[in-house]
């Protein structure tokens, strides 16, 4: 159930532990250490955490009625430098329809501006999420932004990433992993 990021740097390697694809600049760190091993290429150290940012839903399974107007977070988790996160939502526009959206506070928590659009057409919603500036990207945990769905009728479905990507202030993707919520409607 997890989607994967197109161009993932770590989908055609299984050791990961050479450092290839993850190289960092020297700008990329200003602060670490004392600087006298910040080209080692060692692992370990004060780097970030490695490995693929994580998006998904919260509550990752919702069980609601007809009728009903359910909120629908979308977080983030393991995020290094994360500065752009365009996706789509999909969903059966049987089964809900979109009501509204609000955008979270992960992207501007350190003050930086931001720009957030979120529009629905035919099972779908575009998302649009950009901190402004050439600044460093954000990092950590939190939420992206929440959603508000109206159940329309009984039936399972899923509300899935399409068109996803993390990038980080240069435009580059970032390794990511996406993760569906299961939707069931009483």
């Amino acid at each position: 159930g997890e989607s994967t990021a197109a161009d993932n740097p770590f989908a055609g390697g299984a050791g990961g532990a050479g450092g290839r694809g993850d190289d960092r600049s020297e700008d990329d760190d200003p602060g670490a250490g004392g600087g006298e091993s910040d080209e080692s290429g060692e692992p370990g150290g004060a780097d970030p955490p490695r490995g693929p940012v994580r998006v998904s839903f919260v509550p990752g399974a919702v069980d609601t009625v007809a009728g009903s107007v359910f909120p629908l977070a979308v977080n983030i988790a393991n995020a290094v430098n994360v500065a752009h996160a365009p996706f789509y939502i999909t969903y059966d526009p049987q089964l809900v329809e979109f009501v509204g959206a609000a955008e979270g506070t992960f992207m501007n928590a350190d003050g930086t501006s931001t720009t957030f659009q979120a529009t629905a057409a035919n099972g779908r919603v575009l998302v649009g999420l950009s901190r402004f500036g050439r600044g460093a990207g954000a990092e950590g945990a939190g939420t992206l932004a929440t959603f508000q769905f109206r159940a329309l009728a009984p039936g399972t479905g899923v509300l899935a990433f399409t068109n996803n990507s993390v990038k980080d202030p240069s435009m580059r993707n970032l390794p990511s992993i996406w993760t569906p919520a299961q939707l069931r409607v009483q």
